[in-house]
């Protein structure tokens, strides 16, 4: 995008949609566009649309859809746009996702910035009235203030793209799991707020990720039977390993504790057996029967696969 470019008023309706779009077609819906519609219905629209000129007369969208497509449902009849040069297919669609990561974590920042300054203007409000001003729902408001209470500089790197929201949101969330499971671990560290910058370090190394791997091992973190203090220690101190490697270098500890477990169960079903009356033939006391034995089957399977490993490692070590 070049330096010829100018800001004017342009009829709706004399705006065409850009097909090349990359985001998703739902997220587009009038009832996904309420809050914005509600937004631009009581306040108007701060924000110019981008786009380029088509044919004489009329323009195609570079930037905006969400604002266009909700001035249309409103029936607003013009918008304030920025008219930049022509491009070819392939720079509008870099265009396009240029200029969205580059709001991104700018608009998110900003969002945070505004509930901050709502809440220390209104501390009154209870946070269902502020989320209702806002136009968001509740869960959404209180991760946002969750988020905005780790400090300026979340806020800051959240707004240079440095850190994203959601890895903020989830090294939170998982700190404090961390403090309630793992206590003399996040002390030993240094407490909570230690914990927490770890792994908001470990978030601006890794860049992108890292969000949905603290959802999806926010379990194994939790863990203290399974895994170790000392693997979640080191994923913490290590800001560019994953969790996955981490597991991979405590296999044995792994295994031995999953032995342990097979092992428990085991003794269970043997207790389970000696309960069982094989004069009572009712259905629920075969039922259960049945799934026992179903179960003894399927742990007489793992703890096989176990043994034949072992056995396999035993007979390599001896060669």
């Amino acid at each position: 995008m070049d330096r010829e470019r100018e800001l004017k008023w342009i009829d709706t309706d004399k705006i065409i949609n850009n097909d090349q779009n990359p985001r998703a077609e739902d997220e587009f819906t009038p009832e996904k566009l309420q809050p914005l519609r509600d937004s631009i219905k009581t306040h108007g629209l701060f924000q110019p649309v981008i786009v380029t000129e088509y044919r004489k007369g009329s323009y195609k969208l570079i930037e905006g859809e969400r604002r266009w497509s909700s001035a249309k449902l409103e029936d607003i009849k013009q918008l304030p746009a920025v008219v930049v040069n022509r491009m070819d297919p392939k720079d509008e669609v870099i265009t396009m996702f240029n200029i969205h990561m580059q709001f991104k974590g700018w608009q998110v920042a900003e969002e945070l910035r505004a509930i901050q300054e709502i809440r220390d203007r209104n501390g009154h409000l209870t946070d269902e009235q502020v989320a209702k001003e806002l136009g968001i729902n509740l869960a959404t408001y209180r991760d946002r203030v969750r988020v905005l209470q780790m400090g300026a500089a979340v806020v800051r790197d959240i707004a240079t793209d440095k850190l994203q929201f959601s890895a903020a949101l989830r090294s939170d969330e998982v700190a404090k799991m961390l403090t309630k499971k793992r206590g003399k671990l996040v002390e030993k560290m240094g407490g909570t707020k230690e914990v927490k910058d770890q792994l908001l370090a470990k978030a601006k190394a890794r860049k992108r990720g890292i969000s949905q791997e603290l959802v999806q091992f926010r379990h194994d973190l939790g863990d203290t039977e399974r895994v170790s203090d000392k693997a979640v220690e080191e994923y913490l101190r290590e800001p560019g390993v994953g969790f996955r490697e981490i597991l991979y270098r405590h296999k044995d500890a792994e295994d031995a504790h999953k032995v342990d477990e097979l092992s428990g169960k085991v003794t269970q079903l043997a207790r389970e057996f000696r309960k069982f009356n094989p004069k009572d033939m009712s259905v629920e006391n075969l039922s259960k029967l049945r799934r026992d034995i179903s179960e003894l089957l399927e742990v007489g399977q793992d703890l096989e696969s176990k043994i034949t490993d072992e056995l396999g490692r035993a007979s390599k070590g001896g060669a």
